[in-house]
């Protein structure tokens, strides 16, 4: 039992290597088994579909990630300044992984398989570092006197790791395509973060102020 799970992680192993180095198309149980030295049914034997596969990489990777943005918004002095590391890391993160993103965001989507149910184990854990992902931005936001709390910390953190997600998706299009982006990614990332400050956060007294229409 020990040597066979220890051939099923170097699977899990050679599939994330092939996703990192070659691309998703090419994650297929002949390369992984060609790449551990066995055979396609003992690949097979433990993944029977290849989205089963897929899952083993995936839930690391969404750990990876979770425990990247928590540790980026930790010492976050204010709501703006958690939503800027939080953005920053995020995008940062996806931007120079783009296979794995594909594979963990993209997988489920455009693979057949991914539309079986993924089972209830799976989606707890899953949904365990969502929690701890969103719950570490919004106790940020929650914090800062200016949040604007009628927006709610919570969805307001969810939707800006979607909105992160968009931008990955995006600029993962534009790179498959060679399309050359006019704006720089720099320059989005930082219209992105000032985007969401601008509605997240209560404008100072005096700006309130010149806001009023004048009255009779």
């Amino acid at each position: 039992m020990a040597r066979g799970t220890r051939t099923k992680d170097e699977m899990v192993r050679a599939a994330q290597s092939i996703v990192t180095t070659r691309g998703l198309a090419r994650l297929t149980f002949d390369a992984v088994a060609a790449q551990v030295g066995v055979s396609k049914q003992a690949v097979i034997y433990w993944f029977p579909t290849k989205i089963d596969l897929v899952r083993e990489i995936i839930l690391p990777e969404l750990r990876a990630e979770t425990q990247l943005l928590v540790d980026a918004v930790a010492d976050a002095t204010s709501a703006p300044d958690a939503v800027a590391r939080f953005v920053r890391a995020c995008v940062g993160l996806h931007l120079q992984r783009l296979d794995l993103f594909r594979l963990k965001y993209l997988a489920a989507q455009l693979d057949p398989d991914g539309a079986r149910e993924p089972g209830p184990q799976f989606m707890r854990e899953c949904n365990v570092e969502t929690s701890r992902m969103y719950g570490a931005l919004a106790d940020k936001l929650a914090a800062d006197p200016t949040f604007r709390v009628e927006l709610g910390a919570r969805q307001t953190a969810v939707a800006i790791h979607m909105a992160c997600l968009g931008f990955a998706t995006m600029f993962g299009l534009a790179d498959a395509i060679g399309d050359p982006m006019k704006h720089g990614i720099p320059v989005l990332v930082d219209t992105l973060v000032r985007a969401f400050n601008g509605v997240t956060v209560a404008a100072p007294a005096r700006s309130r102020r010149r806001l009023r229409p004048a009255t009779s």
